[in-house]
């Protein structure tokens, strides 16, 4: 029988130290997608509890400090379909290394092939003082987007 000893330590889940304001060399730690925590704005979805959609996205760098950026969901003027933000995705992908006209024909694809990638952000704190992502580089090349 081998020695074993075992402490149980205080509970830390949940609890994230907030990346502060700068440079970062990043892992996409989590990704996932979930609904929207802003409200619907148009009345008529609301009543029909019609929501958006967001996807979540939690970076880590090396001293285990967190930033969370999230990619939101809204309605096409011209589809009257709910979209997310190409925009925002194109910034993780070129990042990430995605070829242009790479196909993903499933969110959760896209979300597995960014998963555990490097890339380089760069943190400010917005008007009420969180961090927020300011701005997503290539970790390989360091291309700004």
């Amino acid at each position: 029988m081998t020695n074993f000893k075992y402490v149980v330590k205080k509970h830390t889940f949940g609890e994230r130290k907030d990346m502060p304001e700068g440079r970062h060399e990043v892992t996409i730690a989590w990704t996932a997608v979930r609904e929207s925590r802003f409200e619907v704005e148009d009345e008529t979805m609301r009543a029909a509890g019609i929501k958006p959609l967001e996807i979540s996205i939690l970076l880590k760098n090396d001293l285990d400090e967190t930033i969370f950026d999230t990619i939101y969901q809204r309605v096409d003027s011209e589809t009257f379909t709910f979209v997310f933000q190409e925009w925002k995705m194109d910034l993780y992908s070129h990042a990430v290394g995605i070829p242009e006209g790479q196909i993903f024909n499933d969110i959760q694809d896209w979300l597995d092939y960014i998963k555990d990638k490097r890339i380089i952000i760069e943190v400010e704190n917005n008007q009420n003082g969180r961090p927020k992502v300011r701005k997503i580089e290539s970790f390989e090349e360091e291309l700004a987007f």
